[in-house]
């Protein structure tokens, strides 16, 4: 599903997640998933969408915040039902 959908590509030898004009106009940025991480960026992916990808992203940089402002509430947004399902288990 998340290589179907564009977001996300294999190249060398590993999955990255097609993250342009995602932390500001014009910003390419392609970053490698590491192995232990991809079951989770494709749990994401399949609850979210490309919102749990930025959510995800956002998280492996401590933090990181967009110039654009849409994607910032959509980081806000999936970090907030996170939170939600961790203490609903």
């Amino acid at each position: 599903m998340l290589l179907a959908s564009g977001e996300g590509f294999i190249a060398e030898g590993g999955l990255r997640l097609n993250m342009n004009d995602a932390w500001g106009w014009g910003f390419a940025s392609c970053p490698i998933v590491p192995a232990s991480q991809v079951a989770e960026v494709c749990r994401l992916f399949k609850r979210y969408g490309r919102a749990g990808l930025l959510y995800w992203r956002s998280q492996q940089e401590r933090g990181m915040r967009s110039e654009l402002h849409d994607n910032n509430r959509v980081i806000d947004f999936v970090e907030n039902e996170e939170r939600i399902r961790k203490h609903d288990r």
